[in-house]
């Protein structure tokens, strides 16, 4: 009996270490991703003319979306930057996912509503399903890293 109880402990520690290294890898991508995000749009905010040129919007709309989407990037960024030290860490600070997941939603629909309904151009919309679907990457690393910390949140 008490091999198997070791047994099973001893899987459960490559289980907890195998969806903390996910999760560490996956948000510290989400976490580049969000600063390469805040550069491109800050880049954006300094020379608007041009951006706004491209997608056929004025320069004050350009600014009011880039603005926008700079501070939810950089939401996305620091809440990735914390949720990876909660992963190396093993610290509560890996409870900062959600943060991340709902800030990717919120950043693909505003991506699609802007393109359908501000530039009505629907192929720049697979840019806010692209943000949708690292929301569902987010959510699933986060939880399963969760999971794996923390037994009473299953």
């Amino acid at each position: 009996m008490g091999a198997l109880l070791k047994y099973i402990r001893k899987r459960l520690a490559n289980a907890q270490l195998k969806a903390r290294l996910l999760a560490l890898v996956a948000f510290v991508v989400f976490a580049y991703l969000g600063v390469n995000d805040v550069l491109d749009l800050v880049k954006t905010i300094t020379n608007p003319a041009q951006m706004a040129q491209q997608l056929g919007i004025t320069i004050a709309e350009n600014t009011t979306r880039a603005a926008i989407l700079l501070v939810l990037s950089a939401v996305i960024a620091l809440a990735s930057l914390a949720t990876a030290l909660g992963a190396w860490q093993r610290t509560t600070l890996l409870r900062a996912w959600p943060v991340v997941a709902v800030t990717y939603v919120i950043y693909g629909v505003y991506q699609i509503a802007v393109a359908l309904l501000q530039v009505r151009q629907p192929l720049i919309a697979a840019t806010g399903v692209a943000y949708l679907l690292l929301a569902a990457a987010a959510f699933s690393f986060g939880r399963q890293a969760s999971k794996a910390l923390d037994p009473s949140a299953r």
